[in-house]
């Protein structure tokens, strides 16, 4: 693959489309939220007319150049592992980005972490425009990972110099900036999803997909994603044994589709609480569709949260959203229309919630209806690519 056309900056006549390079730790084949958001949102503005290259770490085994879905990727030489694997990347990503300045207009950051520093470093010293986006919110989000550490706060201390837009994906982000002190411009911001990919299925053909997947339970629960403390998985099981003591008759499943750190203690969990007949541990899953189609309820009892790609997913599939009241759900999800929500440290929430869903599966089918047209309406990644694309020009007129 050659290098990127180059262009002065000059060049760009008002109202053309800008050309933006995506720089993010990691892409795709990794698997990842912010790895997911970088690739669609690249296809989504390369559909528009933008010229759109991404400047990720080189892994072993994958070519220092290549392109994906038709998308220009650089992978960029590190060494090391843990910080000195982020500062090799951050200083190739400054040598990159200065190298290839006539590339882009806009560097769009993926993710608060080392790597944007090198991007408003380059962009100081090119005179182009830096989006940063904030991702996650609460313990284990951006700021919050940021303050826990001296050189986390050193590096929210260089942001506020440098003054990047950031990109906030729920209030929640917003509010902890300012509450840390971090006085950057701000646009709000969303996740997306693919709404012609994720589709549901009708009863009949959700059923049969059931059978054939071996699932047995109705309704059938889900849960997509890493199997961390965050995710507060080991407390809903507790819950979910509570509840089938008391309704012995129910006959619901619920699917754990990922693989983590928790794995071996959940499986223990769902033994020693007698509820392994309920719970079907899918591990990792690259195609997640099959199991959007046949489940009737998507499940993310977390504690932190930004705004889940599988949750949007699970929208678009017609499932209706049984999540925790916090980060980008509480925007997404209508309660008691698209989905319930709930407090993460409430047992008797969560334990009602459940409840509800068991005692009335009519119920889930109408909630996941609305939970659709939502994602049609607000997060399909068209839109959200014209929204990108609007920052990104307004900030070039600037």
């Amino acid at each position: 693959m050659t290098a990127p056309q180059k262009r002065g900056d000059s060049s760009r006549r008002p109202g053309e489309a800008v050309s933006v390079v995506m720089l993010t730790a990691n892409f795709h084949p990794h698997l990842g939220g912010a790895e997911k958001q970088a690739l669609e949102l690249s296809k989504g503005l390369t559909a528009l007319g933008v010229k759109v290259l991404v400047a990720t770490r080189r892994m072993p085994g994958l070519a220092a150049r290549e392109e994906v879905d038709g998308v220009p990727v650089f992978r960029l030489p590190v060494f090391g592992s843990g910080t000195v694997n982020s500062v090799s990347f951050m200083f190739s990503a400054f040598f990159f980005l200065l190298k290839n300045r006539a590339a882009y207009d806009v560097i769009h950051v993926h993710i608060a972490s080392s790597h944007a520093l090198a991007a408003c470093a380059a962009a100081a010293l090119t005179g182009k425009k830096v989006v940063v986006k904030f991702a996650a919110s609460r313990d284990f989000g951006d700021v919050s990972t940021s303050l826990a550490t001296l050189s986390g706060r050193i590096k929210l201390k260089v942001l506020g110099w440098f003054r990047p837009t950031a990109l906030v994906i729920n209030p929640e982000i917003g509010q902890e900036m300012r509450d840390a002190g971090l006085s950057l411009p701000m646009k709000a911001f969303r996740n997306g999803v693919d709404t012609g990919k994720y589709v549901p299925l009708s009863y009949s053909a959700k059923i049969e997909l059931k059978r054939k997947m071996g699932f047995t339970g109705e309704p059938l629960f889900v849960f997509a994603g890493r199997l961390t403390a965050q995710k507060r998985l080991l407390e809903f099981l507790e819950v979910w044994a509570e509840l089938k003591r008391e309704m012995p008759d129910s006959k619901a499943q619920f699917a754990l589709v990922g693989e983590g750190p928790l794995m071996d203690d959940l499986k223990k969990a769902a033994s020693a609480l007698e509820i392994s007949r309920d719970i079907v541990f899918a591990g990792l899953q690259r195609d997640m569709l099959p199991y959007y189609q046949a489940a009737d309820i998507f499940t993310l009892p977390s504690s932190a949260e930004g705004l889940s790609n599988a949750m949007l997913e699970a929208m678009s599939c017609g499932l209706a959203i049984f999540a925790s009241r916090i980060g980008g759900a509480r925007e997404a999800i209508s309660e008691g229309e698209s989905g319930v929500l709930f407090d993460p440290y409430s047992r008797t929430e969560i334990k009602n919630g459940l409840r509800v869903f068991l005692r009335d599966a009519a119920m889930a089918r109408a909630m996941g209806g609305k939970a659709r047209a939502a994602a049609i309406e607000k997060y399909c990644m068209s839109r959200v690519a014209r929204e990108a694309l609007g920052i990104y020009r307004e900030l070039c007129a600037e």
